[in-house]
């Protein structure tokens, strides 16, 4: 197998500084939602103005068929001797006076229509990328994640290649949620992220599962290459972490499953990986220590 080459997330640095200034907390979820039903909303109302100035488009059209009739009578009866030419000169150019100020009516209403139709596009946009990603790291989400997988096995199946999909949770999150709070749960969660992607390949890919959880997808490797990613990220996951002046270490569990061994399906593969977790899980919560600023490190108490 080739040298897999590493990358990071396009929204963050690799490095790991102080994140005290990230902006996604606990309130930008409920920012986000609110968000989402905005977006809802304002599709709805293009949708209704679109339709509005479709119907304003086709009357302006019919009218123009009428004015451009209009003309051709006035030419016609100028060539039967009905209207004198100074009269048919009149009606032709009050009739082409009209159908200049309906084009030009056409034009505007064209022209509202197409600014609707980009705007219907932005939120729609928008309103995509809220559903398919978390709203902390702004990872592909649980929705995402079985097309990711479906998309590895028919690559897989084509190049007769192996990939890992690899489940990651962190013991003893909770702790940091009870002693900092949220927001500094949610930064954690951020640098995090960063680190993960900064171990992947090109090819690979990572979604933020739900909670503390996320699962990884090695592309074309072994078993022993995956291993070694898995082992790479543990260590630098255990590296500690500067949120808000406090340094705070903690650990992650990992299960790893291998196409086409351990499974072939979506389902089955998420399934083995979350076994292998679970697994190696600590039975207590003692794998988190938090160095609060001015104060000595603590552990928090086990539970069983």
């Amino acid at each position: 197998m080739g040298i897999r080459t590493k990358r990071s997330m396009t929204s963050a640095a690799t490095g790991d500084k102080p994140i005290a200034s990230e902006t996604k907390t606990t309130a930008a979820r409920e920012e986000s939602t609110s968000s989402v039903v905005h977006l809802t909303n304002a599709l709805v109302n293009c949708d209704d103005h679109l339709g509005e100035v479709e119907n304003e488009n086709l009357e302006l059209r019919v009218r123009n068929a009428a004015l451009e009739q209009q003309i051709s009578a006035g030419a016609t009866a100028h060539d039967a001797g009905r209207q004198s030419p100074t009269q048919a000169l009149e009606h032709c150019g009050e009739a082409l006076s009209d159908a200049q100020d309906q084009n030009q009516r056409l034009i505007d209403s064209n022209t509202s229509l197409l600014g609707l139709v980009r705007e219907r596009s932005d939120a729609m946009e928008i309103a995509q990328h809220a559903a398919n990603h978390d709203v902390v790291t702004d990872l592909p989400n649980r929705r995402m994640l079985p097309k990711r997988l479906r998309q590895a096995i028919a690559q897989a199946r084509q190049h007769q290649q192996s990939f890992a999909v690899v489940m990651l949770d962190l013991d003893g999150f909770k702790h940091v949620n009870d002693q900092l709070g949220h927001p500094a749960g949610d930064r954690l969660l951020q640098a995090l992220a960063r680190r993960i992607c900064a171990n992947l390949g090109g090819g690979d890919s990572v979604c933020h599962y739900g909670g503390v959880q996320f699962v990884l997808v090695l592309q074309n490797i072994s078993e022993s290459a995956a291993f070694g990613i898995v082992e790479s990220i543990a260590q630098q996951v255990a590296t500690p972490f500067t949120v808000e002046g406090h340094a705070i270490t903690v650990t992650a569990s990992t299960g790893v499953a291998l196409y086409p061994r351990d499974g072939r399906d979506v389902a089955r593969l998420l399934q083995v990986a979350d076994k292998a977790m679970c697994l190696r899980k600590p039975k207590r919560d003692h794998a988190l220590k938090i160095q609060m600023a001015g104060h000595p490190a603590t552990t928090p108490p086990s539970s069983l």
